[in-house]
C-alpha cells in the first residue's frame, strides 16, 4: 500500500529506499539487512542480504 502510494505521487526518484532490519530472540540482529533503492534501475533486480534474509527484489 505505502509502494503503491509512492508510485502515485511520482516520488520514486527522491531517495527513497527499502529498508529491512532482520533479528532473532537470543540470535544476532542485523542492521540494514537489505537496502533497496526505488529506481526504475533496481526495479526487478535480486539484492543479497547480509544476515537472515536471502535477496530481496522489488519490482513495480
Amino acid at each position: 500500500v505505502l509502494l503503491a502510494g509512492l508510485l502515485t505521487f511520482g516520488a520514486l526518484y527522491a531517495g527513497y529506499v527499502v529498508h529491512v532490519d532482520t533479528a532473532v530472540e537470543d540470535g544476532r540482529d542485523y542492521p540494514s539487512d537489505v537496502v533497496v533503492p526505488l529506481t526504475a534501475a533496481q526495479s526487478g533486480k535480486p539484492v543479497a542480504g547480509k544476515g537472515y534474509v536471502k535477496t530481496l527484489k522489488v519490482s513495480f
